[in-house]
């Protein structure tokens, strides 16, 4: 009977989380010589000894904002300080400048009445070492008179293309602006140039043939690196020199660049894209089943991907390759544009407005 209590009182305070040393140490007195119930007592101290491990999710939702209804987004930028979105409403474009370190605030609005040409490419850049400032393209002659000439101190950092003609844009990280241009020497060739002079129409070695896929995309390393993609093809200039030419057979539809030393870029193909190192011959494929995805690097070199299903992808390289770290679809809409911010931090635009502003936790 004094057994038989013994075991009850065990049990109860084993379950309520009692002194369980004290009790399985009383139930091993019991039968001293029954090795499988000291085995098991000798377990369960072991079992309760483990902390139960807390995993952090590796993206963690900072913050939300809504921008206007009614607007097709197509781009985003980041100039250090300001989030900007631009797309097409009825009568022109819209184009929305949010500050993320101030979640309280709501966003500003610039609009423009365009009244032809909302089919064409809408063409927007920014450089993270002039906040406040953002390059607003579009690409058709008819759009840059209407770029000029605004009055509010917002439309004052707006800066249209310095060449009307110009089918792709950039911001270096020294603010200066490098532009594609499709123009006719005999026959259509594609011209990457600084229009502040640097490189001219006659004596500039960036003249590659041009063909009608449009927008040239273009994008700028911080080690003077500029890539160029046009008609499935990626073109790497360091300086005035062409050092890569990159056959990829497939249509191009997005580049971005690292923001560390090391050269990297991300292409965007019609299945997943394509991780390549400028300075070496590595090339890794990642997202593989997403649609023409947009990218964007964090500052520690992880790779950022999501595509229209709403699905974000995090991978980080190894010396084999690149390893998808996590898969996520925290709002099932089609993403438009992905930036890395502040550290540690990714914004992300959708095609309804929804801007939400994601913490990267590093695992």
């Amino acid at each position: 009977m004094a057994a038989d209590a013994t075991r009850r009182l065990a049990a109860r305070n084993l379950n309520a989380g009692g002194s369980s040393r004290r009790f399985t140490e009383a139930l091993q007195t019991l039968h001293a010589d029954d090795r499988l119930l000291i085995r098991d007592c000798q377990r369960f101290h072991r079992t309760q000894s483990k902390k139960p491990v807390t995993r952090r999710e590796l993206l963690t939702q900072v913050s939300r904002v809504r921008l206007a209804a009614g607007v097709d987004w197509q781009q985003t930028a980041f100039d250090g300080k300001y989030i900007y979105a631009a797309g097409f409403e009825s009568e022109g474009i819209c184009l929305a400048r949010w500050n993320p370190r101030n979640t309280r605030s709501t966003p500003d609005y610039l609009r423009w009445y365009v009244p032809e040409g909302l089919d064409a490419p809408l063409l927007m850049a920014a450089s993270e070492n002039q906040p406040g400032s953002v390059m607003l393209h579009l690409v058709t002659t008819e759009l840059r008179k209407d770029f000029t000439h605004k009055s509010s101190e917002f439309g004052k950092t707006i800066r249209n293309a310095p060449a009307p003609d110009a089918i792709g844009l950039t911001l270096s990280k020294d603010n200066r602006v490098w532009l594609a241009r499709r123009v006719v020497f005999g026959e259509a060739v594609l011209q990457v140039v600084d229009p502040d002079g640097v490189f001219g129409p006659e004596t500039d070695p960036f003249c590659r043939p041009a063909s009608d896929d449009l927008p040239v995309r273009l994008e700028t390393h911080g080690l003077g690196y500029i890539c160029a993609i046009n008609d499935g093809t990626l073109y790497v200039f360091r300086g005035s020199e062409l050092v890569r030419s990159i056959p990829l057979h497939s249509p191009l539809h997005g580049l971005s660049s690292s923001r560390s030393v090391t050269p990297m870029v991300a292409i965007s193909l019609p299945n997943g894209g394509k991780l390549l190192d400028l300075a070496s011959d590595f090339e890794a494929a990642f997202g593989h089943g997403l649609n023409t995805p947009v990218t964007c690097f964090t500052p520690q070199d992880d790779l950022i991907a999501a595509d229209r299903s709403g699905i974000i992808e995090i991978y980080r390289r190894t010396s084999k390759g690149v390893d998808l770290q996590k898969a996520i679809t925290p709002y099932a809409r089609s993403v438009v544009g992905i930036q890395s911010i502040h550290t540690g931090q990714i914004a992300v635009c959708y095609s309804d407005g929804t801007l939400d502003v994601f913490h990267l936790n590093r695992i």
